[in-house]
């Protein structure tokens, strides 16, 4: 009697998943490590990149690039002609922060850079922007340090920018863009702050959204720009700080520090801001029109 054949198993049709998985877990991967690059700063970055340059070249996948210092044999900090005798002491490399002084534009002059070595040395992965703004906010709180105490301004950093911002009952009669005299005092305490340190000085008016008084201004706007034009008035009378770096301008309550739903929230959005900001990159902001 004939054996039967034993029935063959059924092909599995759902072979590809596992490709498939394999697929997504490698493109998970890959995202993982993109999105790590992306999160790491951009010194730790460059460090990497280099890095694996430096192995690719090494075990001869990619061919040095030409003038790389790296790629040549060098330490990839000396240039690669620099030599290294055993025993003499060699010279520390300059900090890029460490900019020379000489012929220096007052506009692009570091606050720090050269004056303060120690403050440049202490971030080393920083921008000379980021640096300006950490020495000059301290240069601002040590030299304004009785006028903040007394909350008569306050000074914020806000990314690359500096703001002295200095109420509205500082300085102005409620619904006036009088400065009151006993005030200008304070005004040119600042301007004198102001002419030592470089960039451009921007000066905004802020109102809440209660309407202006008719009989005097016709809106908030006007009153807005007649009292940053008021306060750039009084630091213009200081001789050291120069017209071409100075801007006025108002907005109205169109930049509310907080909802104008109680009397200390309209207070606080009745406002005077000086903003500093570093270079020729802020001049630029504003080009001059040519008729």
């Amino acid at each position: 009697m004939a054996k039967k054949k034993k029935a063959e198993s059924p092909e599995n049709h759902e072979r590809w998943l596992v490709s498939y998985a394999d697929f997504m877990t490698l493109l998970f991967a890959l995202f993982v490590v993109l999105y790590s690059f992306a999160m790491t700063k951009q010194s730790e970055t460059r460090v990497l990149i280099q890095g694996l340059i430096e192995s690719l070249g090494k075990i001869g996948l990619i061919s040095p690039p030409a003038g790389s210092p790296v790629m040549q044999g060098g330490t990839g900090i000396l240039e690669p002609d620099t030599k290294i005798t055993p025993g003499v002491p060699q010279e520390a490399p300059m900090l890029e922060t460490q900019a020379p002084t000489a012929a220096a534009d007052p506009f692009n002059e570091t606050i720090g850079a050269s004056k303060n070595p120690v403050a440049a040395e202490s971030w080393p992965h920083k921008s000379k922007e980021q640096e300006w703004v950490v020495v000059t906010k301290q240069k601002l709180d040590q030299q304004l340090k009785s006028q903040i105490e007394s909350k008569e301004l306050e000074v914020e950093q806000l990314g690359s920018q500096l703001v002295i911002r200095i109420g509205e009952k500082t300085l102005f009669p409620a619904d006036s863009a009088f400065l009151q005299p006993q005030f200008i005092p304070l005004v040119n305490k600042v301007s004198d702050v102001l002419a030592d340190i470089p960039g451009m000085v921007v000066v905004t008016g802020h109102t809440d959204n209660s309407l202006a008084p008719i009989e005097l201004y016709r809106n908030n706007w006007e009153l807005s720009v007649l009292r940053a034009a008021s306060i750039v008035h009084t630091l213009l009378t200081n001789p050291k700080i120069d017209a071409k770096r100075v801007v006025a301008q108002g907005v109205a309550d169109t930049q509310p520090r907080f909802a104008n739903d109680t009397l200390a929230h309209r207070q606080a959005n009745r406002r005077v801001e000086i903003t500093l900001s570093q270079g020729k990159a802020a001049e630029r902001a504003l080009p001059l029109l040519t008729p």
